[in-house]
């Protein structure tokens, strides 16, 4: 009997062992399927090429470009707005939200002088009840009031099985803001930009995405964002939202950030905090 069990104790470990050696992570499913999709790529660029020519045939040309004007006319004033006729596009920038407990990030009746520009930072602990967790790294200035450069930086960590050790990538955010609504109370925006991923894979890829933030009293805010973007055609998408703690010129969050990085899911609770400078 003390031989059938250590021969079935050596069996479960082998295959305990076997396991966790050919298992693959989900961090490094990840980079492995960005990798390939970069190699397809290269493949096909180097095995297609085309050619193509357009003709103008007077009638057809003339409504296109006009169909082409009207798009651009209402691609304008649906990102950029009008100034002519919503005045809440030339309300001030607060010097922190709820400064005076009423104003957000805009002030319509600043009494003191305009906050001509601004840094917001922030960082967030990601938690996970699987073996990956992390860090979100943001950093927001506003050289203007209306438009603003932000900068994400998260760094993931899994820990892998036998042997011991872990997976680690590094996805970096840099976009152009705007926010298009800018009342006391809600502010809603777009960033556009590049994304970047490091650990191996290290390319480009692009970045798009919305944002809103909602101030709810003296105190508090809900805040939300969404950003879209494709490395070697594969999508790499990024969503938090969190309730925010104004104290002063800082505050404290706690929320939920979900991540996909090719197939793979990441699901968080973020914690953190921010300041106002």
């Amino acid at each position: 009997m003390k031989i059938l069990a250590r021969i079935l104790v050596l069996l479960v470990s082998i295959q305990i062992l076997t396991i966790d050696l050919f298992a693959q992570s989900k961090i490094e499913r990840s980079k492995s399927e960005l990798k390939e999709e970069r190699i397809i790529r290269e493949r096909r660029a180097g095995e297609y090429s085309s050619s193509s020519s357009f003709s103008d045939d007077g009638c057809g040309g003339f409504f296109e470009e006009l169909i082409f004007q009207a798009a651009l006319f209402v691609s304008y004033y649906s990102l950029i707005g009008s100034y002519a006729f919503e005045d809440h596009l030339y309300n001030d920038l607060a010097p922190y939200p709820l400064y005076n407990g009423i104003s957000g990030n805009y002030d319509a009746t600043l009494t003191e002088e305009p906050k001509l520009m601004r840094l917001d930072l922030e960082n967030k602990i990601l938690l996970s009840p699987s073996n990956v967790y992390g860090n979100h790294l943001k950093a927001k200035f506003r050289p203007f009031r209306f438009l603003y450069l932000q900068s994400d930086y998260y760094q993931l960590w899994e820990r892998n099985g036998i042997p011991s050790s872990y997976s680690h990538l590094s996805l970096f955010n840099f976009n152009l803001g705007y926010d298009r609504l800018r009342f006391e109370r809600f502010n809603l925006g777009w960033t556009i930009g590049a994304k970047y991923i490091g650990s191996g894979v290290n390319d480009w890829g692009v970045s798009l995405g919305i944002n809103a933030e909602v101030f709810l009293g003296k105190h508090f805010s809900l805040s939300s964002a969404m950003r879209w973007g494709w490395i070697n055609s594969s999508s790499v998408d990024e969503f938090e939202a969190q309730l925010n703690y104004h104290v002063k010129n800082y505050y404290f969050t706690a929320g939920y950030e979900h991540l996909k990085i090719a197939t793979p899911t990441y699901n968080f609770m973020a914690i953190g905090f921010g300041i106002y400078f």
